[in-house]
C-alpha cells in the first residue's frame, strides 16, 4: 500500500455524515477522502448520525463545512428537520455552510435548499469543482445545484 502526505493545507474543516434512518455512506465517504487530500480537516461520522450526534460534532470541530447525505426518499423529512436545526446552531463567531449530497437529494434540491442548505452537490465533481475552490478563495459562497448537467 502506498501512501503519501499532504503538503497542501486548506482553511476547510469539514463534517461529514448522512442524515438519521439514511446508512448510505459511500459517496460521503469519497467526499471526506477527496476533501482530506486537498488538506483539509475532515471529521467523518458515517451513515445513520442522528441529530444530536451532528450538533455534538459541529460544537466540539467548529466546522466551516458540513456535509449531509441525504439518498433515499424517506429521509427527506428528516433531511429537512436537521438542516432547520444545524442552521439554527450558527453564530457570528461560527458560521458554516451546508451542502447536501445524494440521489434524493438531487431529487429534491429545492425543498432542501428551501429548509436552509446552501447547495445540493450532484456529484462528487461538483464538489471538487464548484465548493472547494469557492470555500478556499472565501470570494463566494457555494449556492444552488452544483454540478447539475447542462441541458
Amino acid at each position: 500500500m502506498h501512501y503519501t502526505t499532504v503538503e497542501r493545507k486548506s482553511s476547510i474543516r469539514a463534517v461529514i455524515g448522512s442524515v438519521q434512518g439514511d446508512y448510505h455512506s459511500l459517496g460521503l465517504r469519497m467526499a471526506a477522502d477527496v476533501l482530506k487530500a486537498m488538506g483539509a480537516k475532515t471529521f467523518f461520522l458515517g451513515g445513520n448520525v442522528p441529530i444530536s450526534g451532528m450538533r455534538s460534532a459541529i460544537e466540539a470541530h467548529r466546522p466551516t463545512l458540513v456535509l449531509l447525505g441525504c439518498s433515499v426518499d424517506e429521509v427527506i423529512p428528516t433531511a429537512l428537520q436537521t438542516i432547520r436545526e444545524l442552521k439554527a446552531l450558527r453564530k457570528p463567531t461560527h458560521q458554516f455552510v451546508i451542502g447536501v449530497g445524494g440521489f434524493a437529494a438531487r431529487e429534491h434540491r429545492e425543498q432542501l435548499m428551501e429548509s436552509g442548505a446552501e447547495f445540493v452537490a450532484m456529484s462528487l465533481d461538483c464538489l471538487i469543482d464548484h465548493v472547494i475552490p469557492a470555500m478556499e478563495t472565501k470570494s463566494e459562497q457555494p449556492s444552488g445545484a452544483l454540478g447539475e448537467p447542462e441541458h
